[in-house]
């Protein structure tokens, strides 16, 4: 059965030239010079292709790729954007509104073709339609092969699976379950992923891949095997002053390389630090907690964050977030490595965000533990409930820099 395509162009010799590239394969061609005509024939039968150029008179080819992700009928169709603009933010705005591809004027036929065929054989190749269906054998987004579900968190589930784009090398794939109602998200979420992809730091796990399939967002990153400080934690309790500011140092190297780029993890908790069995430390888990703040999410949506190591401006749902809540979140995670519990305690997440709004004054307790008294004095101010009173990022490596030099 022909695969119908859709091309939308306001230049005459454009509409020519697909055509002549699809003619005598086996597609059905309609061509429009203005986005308004392609929706309205989208409101009869669902295409199997879009190429939308960007500037065309009416709908531009970025408000059609804006109206079908919103539209359920139409949110699945592969789209392809095509213009002469070839700057990094002009490629970037139209991924990030949903589109599969964007590829630059002047091009040849091959490359449509070739383009064409990979993004309608991807979308074939993967029957999956909700995060639910996804079991050990199945595909999801076209390459990845699940092996087996590694936890669940907040915002989704996380997966061992292998990436048949990359020699079948293993990798954690997330698929977040984000309410299909939030609107803007998949521009926020597809922006601040391609942000996270260039980051290159040694303790911050590397983003492999991201994007939209079957109305869910995804990202996948290196795989590793070792331990959570939450495991570690659990399985040994309190660790020496020394080797928590040592642990401290390294993840605070990473916070203090997201700051220089305007980034917040928002997250930053011992389940969320690993330590790889090559003794590397990583931080993990980028779930996009700051832009589903920017989209809004009400209460009944989701809980942004985990209550017991949550920054107090965040519970109080301030808009004014940066990487000040992270440095806090360290603090106790800090905390919680040399005292070997954390320090807001509770039966429940709800139980300990309504004793944390009650009691906002924090006192640390160290049941008689000995601690280095510039560790201690750090982190006093690390978790105080005002971030303007927190020392900068930059501080906090300088002096757990010398701390961890000294012992």
């Amino acid at each position: 059965m022909a695969t119908t395509v859709l091309c939308a162009d306001d230049e005459e010799y454009m509409r020519v030239f697909y055509k002549s590239v699809f003619s005598g394969r086996d597609y059905e061609l309609h061509v429009f010079d203005n986005g308004n005509d392609v929706l309205d024939h989208c409101r009869d039968t669902a295409p199997g292709l879009l190429i939308l150029d960007i500037d065309m008179p009416g709908a531009t080819g970025l408000d059609v790729c804006r109206r079908a992700r919103a539209d359920s009928r139409l949110s699945n169709i592969p789209i392809v954007i095509v213009s002469a603009r070839d700057t990094e933010s002009d490629i970037v705005d139209a991924l990030s509104i949903g589109a599969d591809d964007y590829i630059v004027k002047p091009f040849k036929p091959a490359e449509l073709l070739a383009k064409s065929t990979a993004i309608l054989r991807k979308r074939r190749s993967d029957p999956i339609v909700d995060s639910a269906t996804i079991r050990e054998g199945s595909f999801f987004a076209g390459r990845y092969r699940i092996i087996r579900q590694l936890g669940r968190g907040g915002f989704g589930k996380v997966y061992l699976a292998e990436d048949s784009s990359c020699d079948d090398s293993n990798v954690a794939l997330k698929v977040f379950e984000i309410p299909v109602h939030v609107e803007n998200f998949m521009a926020l979420f597809l922006r601040e992923a391609y942000g996270l992809s260039k980051l290159r730091h040694k303790n911050i796990v590397r983003l492999l891949g991201f994007g939209h399939a079957h109305s869910r967002y995804y990202l996948s990153t290196e795989f590793l095997e070792g331990m959570s400080l939450a495991d570690i934690i659990r399985k040994k309790g309190a660790m020496l002053d020394d080797n928590a500011a040592y642990i401290a140092y390294e993840t605070a190297q990473a916070l203090e390389y997201m700051a220089d780029r305007k980034m917040v993890h928002c997250d930053i908790k011992p389940d969320n630090i690993m330590i790889a069995k090559t003794g590397d430390l990583k931080v993990i888990d980028f779930g996009m907690a700051k832009q589903l703040l920017d989209v809004n999410l009400t209460p009944e949506d989701m809980f942004v964050g985990t209550p017991e190591f949550i920054a107090p401006e965040l519970i109080c749902d301030d808009t004014d977030i940066d990487i000040r809540a992270d440095v806090f979140s360290l603090g106790v995670t800090l905390y919680a490595l040399i005292a070997g519990r954390t320090l807001f305690a509770g039966i429940s997440p709800e139980q300990v965000l309504r004793s944390r709004m009650a009691n906002p004054t924090i006192k640390l307790d160290f049941d008689g533990v000995e601690v280095d008294t510039r560790l201690r004095d750090l982190l006093i101010r690390m978790v105080v409930s005002d971030p303007n009173e927190r020392p900068n990022v930059h501080e906090v490596v300088q002096r757990l820099r010398d701390i961890v030099s000294s012992t």
